[in-house]
């Protein structure tokens, strides 16, 4: 999944990357080089960065959490720590998983600048 730029407004932007995601496997004929991206942060935003355990969890009933719910809780927290953000999110994501199963890692890295 593509990270996200979130302003200390709330203000979310999805950075598109030009290259493969880390940790994915292809066949040797589709180019896997890493190329470079950049993302501003002014003052309070963040950089959120995260694996498809996240947005791909799933609960009893078979419902995936997906990027919409993630964004809410982005937009939300915009002015919180990077602590209090991974907290809300992992909170989140075990109330939405109740008693389904983990089929997937999940991770999760959020970058403050201050």
């Amino acid at each position: 999944p593509y990270p996200y730029r979130v302003s200390v407004g709330g203000d979310l932007q999805m950075i598109e990357l030009m290259s493969v995601p880390l940790g994915m496997t292809l066949p040797p004929e589709v180019d896997t080089e890493p190329r470079e991206a950049r993302a501003f942060l002014d003052f309070g935003d963040m950089l959120v960065l995260y694996s498809d355990g996240v947005t791909d969890m799933q609960n009893a009933a078979g419902e995936f959490y997906e990027e919409a719910r993630l964004e809410v809780l982005l937009k939300e927290h915009a002015g919180a720590s990077a602590d209090v953000l991974i907290d809300t999110v992992i909170d989140d994501l075990v109330e939405f998983r109740a008693s389904a199963a983990q089929t997937d890692d999940v991770t999760l890295l959020v970058i403050k600048r201050r």
